[in-house]
């Protein structure tokens, strides 16, 4: 079987952020972080948690004897222990310092398995890694829209010079690309840090 799920980032508005993908329901949940991690444009730097809800106790993640509370091993579980029918929900978390909730809504169960993971549709640049969650990328946005060509913060970004910041620049091509490479192991940048 395959899911379509309805990801956004919680706390984001004008534009929210969000994505519409579809999941091979034996994908680990290791898999489908990567998935969200490359839909979204995240660049996997952090640790990253899932849950039934924000409440619960049950921690689908890498486990981290450092980090101090135990987890189901995320590499180990398919979505499908989870997601049965419709309506199903849970709440991924990215970057515990800049603690980036995301909302995970099961929209339909399709009876076809596809090989890999796809971006159908979304809305909404990803906010830059270590922003400072929904707070501090707003604070960015009103930076750029009071001044577009903020030096300080194009300098932070890495922009090129008369590059445009926009906040509802989204391209389906760019995140299919890059769910595929995450497909095929060769996306994310780095190891988890805190």
């Amino acid at each position: 079987m395959t899911y379509r799920f309805k990801i956004q980032i919680r706390g984001l508005r004008k534009p929210t952020v969000w994505r519409i993908v579809t999941v091979p329901g034996d994908f680990t949940f290791h898999k489908f972080h990567q998935v969200i991690q490359a839909a979204f444009g995240w660049l996997d730097y952090h640790l990253y948690e899932f849950r039934p809800t924000e409440e619960d106790v049950t921690r689908v993640a890498i486990p981290d004897e450092e980090f101090g509370v135990p987890a189901i091993d995320s590499r180990e579980v398919p979505i499908e222990a989870y997601f049965h029918k419709k309506g199903d929900s849970m709440v991924y978390t990215y970057d515990f310092g800049d603690n980036w909730v995301h909302d995970i809504k099961l929209m339909a169960v399709i009876q076809n398995k596809h090989k890999r993971a796809h971006c159908e549709s979304g809305q909404g640049l990803c906010p830059p890694e270590d922003v400072g969650g929904p707070h501090g990328y707003a604070m960015l946005k009103k930076a750029f829209e009071e001044s577009p060509f903020n030096n300080m913060y194009r300098d932070w970004l890495g922009m090129e010079p008369y590059h445009y910041f926009d906040p509802d620049y989204f391209s389906r091509t760019e995140a299919e690309s890059y769910i595929k490479d995450a497909c095929n192991g060769t996306y994310g940048l780095s190891e988890p840090d805190d």
